[in-house]
């Protein structure tokens, strides 16, 4: 027997929340493109070497999602976001690992 669902707006909320994760995961992904030019001038790096640079990037990116999800999975959220919360903060404001 199915229970009745009640609708919410907490759905909306979620929904919001997630399409916010979403931008701001593909804005941080495209960042290093934008800054490609400045970075290849400032270092002076050629194509080649910028091209490693993204590969060594997406490469990491994409091997670290495995390990990040199975943290999520593992630890309770409130805590992930509590302790990313701190240490965001902690490496903003003093300049540590």
């Amino acid at each position: 027997m199915a229970l009745p669902t009640i609708k919410t707006k907490k759905r909306y909320n979620i929904l919001a929340l997630i399409f916010g994760t979403v931008v701001i995961n593909y804005l941080d992904r495209t960042n290093i493109s934008v800054a490609a030019s400045a970075i290849s001038e400032s270092l002076e790096l050629s194509t080649v070497q910028m091209g490693l640079i993204f590969s060594s990037f997406g490469i990491a990116y994409a091997a670290l999602q495995i390990p990040g999800g199975i943290i999520v999975d593992k630890v309770r959220l409130r805590f992930l976001y509590a302790f990313m919360l701190f240490y965001g903060l902690w490496r903003r404001f003093f300049k540590v690992l």
